[in-house]
């Protein structure tokens, strides 16, 4: 996520709330995707026509491309991500560093 432009905002709007004592723990790998996953429910949420779990069911899984932090997330006729991004990070010195991030196009 790091590397990512979409990203960079995110990135400094959390370090910056870490800095200032409104969040208690550094960013980590799962931070931008769970904001991710949560803005996109959200965004499902706001275009439902029908409150219920079925009208809000029903939005989600009628979100094609959702524009975020981790770039543009679609969706498949299953429900699967077509954003698919592998992180790797290693330990230096007891804290996980980002080493590099690929990301694998098409599906099977």
């Amino acid at each position: 996520m790091d590397t990512l432009p979409e990203a960079q905002q995110f990135i400094k709007d959390y370090d910056a709330a870490v800095a200032a004592g409104t969040f208690k723990e550094a960013r980590g790998a799962y931070s931008g995707p769970c904001y991710e996953t949560a803005s996109i429910a959200i965004n499902a949420l706001k275009n439902a026509t029908e409150a219920s779990r079925d009208g809000e069911c029903a939005a989600l899984r009628q979100t094609k491309d959702f524009k975020g932090v981790l770039g543009t997330t679609t969706f498949d006729q299953n429900g699967d991500t077509s954003n698919k991004v592998i992180s790797f990070y290693e330990d230096k010195g007891g804290k996980w560093t980002f080493v590099d991030q690929l990301a694998f196009g098409g599906s099977k």
